[in-house]
């Protein structure tokens, strides 16, 4: 028979109340608190639920990272020659192009020869803008580049097409945060799925840029939706002793996604083709409609007493733990035990602002929303510019991408042995550090210009999985979603500037991004030793519990007993 882990938090928490646990099925009834007490905290229920949505997620990954592809730094233009002008292709390159004291940029503007008098001198104001381009097509046979003329003065649509995907991120995790708390998870998830699916497909047929903008917009709002919901719900069905391995082991689809993009992008040059390519895998996993259910714990605190039955039992089922007619017993046990809490959170939809209405939770939530910020901006300012790494794109890409599975298992490793506040905040301040020691290094120095951005993406991968477990341990029930919600919204911020982050140093200093984000991550790093541990705590379920997360003594062990007896 399979039997769970033996899970610490319901060990400590049945000892204060004079009782034990078996990390299964319990022998006696009044032994039950949680879900998990009687599926069993990871088993094969889970694990299939958890390969399901890991493997989904990979394509809405794909669709974020895209456009560095898509719409690559490396397509050389110059500016088309006019109809009407009767020239050779050598005379028009050697004369249209404007001296190198006038300090333009010579594929955006040309110099008007057939009009000027001989030997007149070329001012700025006899320049003339180019209307029309033409394009290198040997390395990349269509990008949306030349698709939709983005240059010169229209290439800052560029960093525009990566940030409206961040942008729509932002409206997502918080709008489906809040719908995930009121409707439930499953609906949440199957909406967002569905939009995903159908919005990227139809960006492959975008008839102009604005269109193509728009469509990628409601790419993220349903990729947002699918992972955020998706990460809900599989830490929602296991027992604390798994939370930090299902909670960070997600983002492995993530990963697999940023090294397989070069692959596909080197096969698949046209961005018409790349674009499906990106987005017919997921119909491979329209199967979520009809395996993942919805989350116990949801359905239990919502009071949905039928559908919650059937869930706990087909999971008790396939994870093999206990005979049917014990799980039927700790089943209407547990209702019964959580009834009052049900009525407390039925008669009241929790909001944002829940979060700040307790001394102790509001200094948690602006601490983690700072950092959600900082961690955004320097993750996706780091990964969107990965061409500073390499001459060859693909290559850079790959590293990037190849140093966050080190970082997800190391993570998985320490933060389940030492805790989650004292990894998060050091590995902060360690890549605040690699950014401040990146700026001395001259630029012709490649090897070593290339070390201190990798070795700030690894740390800056390990607090961003870390601070997902994180919030959600220290957020409550009754607000979780809606606290990682706008959490990722606050991340979002600082994501939909990140593509601008060259322009930024280009108009101020070339190490201004590095030492903006030493700064930033040091003081968030900082800030993190604030707050309390919550490894092997126990979940949160009120405001008034979430309030009491890391007091001592008499303090803790009252939290404790209140958590107890708000489940019985």
């Amino acid at each position: 028979m399979w039997k769970s882990k033996p899970d610490e938090e319901y060990k400590t928490v049945q000892m204060s109340s004079g009782s034990s646990s078996t990390g299964s099925v319990s022998s006696d009834p009044d032994d039950v608190i949680e879900v998990t007490d009687i599926i069993g905290g990871y088993g094969p229920w889970q694990r299939d639920i958890f390969v399901l949505l890991f493997l989904a997620s990979i394509p809405s990954a794909w669709h974020n990272l895209q456009m560095t592809f898509m719409a690559p730094s490396g397509v050389d233009f110059r500016c088309t020659m006019p109809p009407h002008l009767n020239v050779s292709v050598e005379t028009w390159r050697n004369f249209s192009v404007p001296p190198a004291d006038l300090k333009v940029d010579g594929r955006c503007f040309v110099v008007p020869f057939w009009s000027l008098q001989p030997n007149q001198t070329v001012g700025v104001e006899d320049l003339l803008k180019c209307s029309s381009w033409e394009y290198d097509r040997s390395f990349y046979p269509s990008t949306i580049i030349d698709e939709w003329d983005l240059v010169c003065d229209r290439e800052w649509l560029i960093s525009f097409s990566k940030s409206i995907y961040n942008v729509g991120y932002l409206v997502a995790v918080l709008g489906f945060g809040q719908l995930s708390d009121s409707v439930g998870r499953r609906p949440t998830l199957l909406f967002s799925y569905v939009l995903n699916v159908f919005a990227a497909f139809l960006c492959a047929f975008a008839p102009n840029f604005s269109m193509f903008a728009i469509l990628r917009f409601f790419t993220a709002v349903g990729g947002a939706g699918f992972y955020t919901v998706s990460f809900v719900i599989l830490i929602e069905m296991v027992s604390p002793a798994y939370r930090s391995m299902v909670g960070v082991a997600i983002n492995f689809g993530w990963c697999l996604a940023f090294i397989s993009l070069p692959g596909v992008a080197w096969i698949v040059r046209d961005w018409f083709w790349m674009q499906l390519a990106l987005t017919l895998p997921k119909l491979l996993f329209i199967s979520v409609f009809w395996v993942v259910p919805e989350s116990p714990r949801w359905l239990l605190i919502r009071g949905e007493r039928d559908v919650f039955r059937e869930v706990v039992r087909r999971a008790a089922a396939k994870n093999e733990v206990g005979d049917e007619e014990r799980v039927s017993g700790e089943v209407e046990k547990l209702i019964m035990r959580s009834e009052g809490m049900r009525v407390t959170s039925s008669t009241s939809t929790a909001t944002v602002f829940d979060l700040f209405k307790t001394p102790n939770l509001r200094k948690s939530t602006a601490i983690l929303f700072y950092n959600w910020l900082v961690n955004s901006f320097i993750y996706f300012g780091l990964s969107y510019n990965t061409g500073e790494l390499s001459l060859n794109p693909y290559l850079s890409f790959f590293l990037s991408g190849a140093v966050e599975f080190p970082a997800y298992i190391i993570t998985i490793k320490v933060i389940g042995m030492v805790g989650r506040r004292r990894p998060l905040a050091i590995a902060m301040v360690l890549a605040g550090l690699a950014s401040a020691l990146a700026i001395p290094v001259p630029e012709e120095n490649g090897a070593l210009k290339a070390v201190f951005p990798l070795l700030g993406k690894f740390c800056i991968t390990a607090t961003f999985a870390t601070v997902y477990v994180y919030s959600a341990e220290i957020f409550p029930t009754v607000v979780r979603n809606v606290g990682l919600g706008t959490g990722s919204t606050v991340a979002r911020l600082g994501s939909i500037v990140a593509p601008f982050v060259r322009e930024l140093g280009s108009s101020t200093f070339a190490s201004f991004p590095d030492l903006l984000y030493s700064l930033l991550s040091v003081s968030s790093g900082l800030l993190i030793f604030l707050l309390p541990e919550t490894n092997n705590e126990p979940f949160a379920d009120t405001l008034k519990q979430a309030e009491n997360i890391g007091k001592k003594s008499s303090e803790k062990e009252e939290t404790l007993k209140d958590i107890v007896s708000s489940k019985l």
